[in-house]
């Protein structure tokens, strides 16, 4: 009986003992799966910063071989400009001291010079544009010119065949002796017809006229009822397409000397 006793009391210890143990084993199950956890997080924590810092990497790197590249540009590029360096420096030591005391002073020379180039070339434009405008008005008005003095010319030949043809009837009348006074007022009706005309082409030619270029009429512009006697009023019409003449030659200097001033 006392055996059986102690070797339950035995049992007991050893499951005391076992449950501790399992109690202990659970325990260190769970510390060890937080640590798994934590280290699980912590690689993953790490791998992204590794992610993130190689791409970072990669970006700096780029950046590196950018500015490597830049550098050796601007390197070649100090290379090339010191041989200008070197002549404006040139430049001041052989300038008189009151013109260039330094480098900069070159500089700020050129600079001003092509400032006054630019506006130069500004007004240059400015001036040949205005020129074309110019030479293209004074074109239009060569051409309009020409146009009125073919129109003018014309009008004076035919003024001075219808005064032919008054001349010729004048010299009938004074060599005929007409029975009757109705002939004669006809053909003085047309003789001052055509003085009227000619008159108007007078007025028109000295109004168009530059007043210094304006001939002084030959004759008085009196209405032509006051003028008497058919001679008269031939020799009018005469004197009258002299002076048109005059003003057309005087028109057609002008054209000219304002033509050879253009050109």
């Amino acid at each position: 009986m006392n055996a059986f006793e102690r070797r339950e009391e035995a049992l007991r210890e050893r499951d005391f003992r076992l449950q501790e143990s399992l109690i202990k084993f659970n325990k260190f199950l769970q510390e060890n799966e937080s640590k798994k956890a934590r280290a699980i997080r912590r690689c993953a924590e790490e791998k992204r910063q590794c992610e993130s810092t190689g791409t970072e990497i990669v970006q700096l790197k780029k950046k590196l071989n950018e500015k490597t590249e830049e550098a050796k540009m601007f390197s070649n590029l100090l290379s090339q400009n010191q041989k200008y360096q070197k002549y404006l420096k040139s430049v001041v030591d052989k300038a008189p001291s009151e013109d260039f005391g330094e480098i900069q002073d070159v500089l700020d020379r050129y600079s001003t010079l092509k400032s006054t180039n630019d506006d130069l070339v500004t007004k240059m434009k400015l001036n040949t544009k205005d020129h074309e405008a110019r030479r293209t008005s004074y074109t239009q008005f060569v051409k309009k010119s020409g146009n009125e003095m073919l129109n003018m010319n014309n009008e004076i030949a035919r003024l001075q065949k219808e005064l032919e043809q008054v001349t010729i009837a004048s010299n009938e009348i004074d060599s005929l002796d007409y029975g009757t006074c109705q002939n004669v007022n006809e053909l003085t009706t047309e003789i001052s017809q055509a003085l009227l005309v000619i008159d108007n082409m007078v007025e028109r030619l000295e109004f168009q006229a530059h007043p210094s270029q304006s001939p002084s009429p030959v004759v008085s512009k009196n209405s032509l009822a006051e003028e008497k006697g058919l001679e008269i009023k031939v020799n009018t019409a005469v004197e009258k397409l002299d002076s048109v003449a005059d003003l057309i030659v005087d028109y057609e200097s002008i054209a000219e000397t304002w033509s050879g001033n253009k050109l």
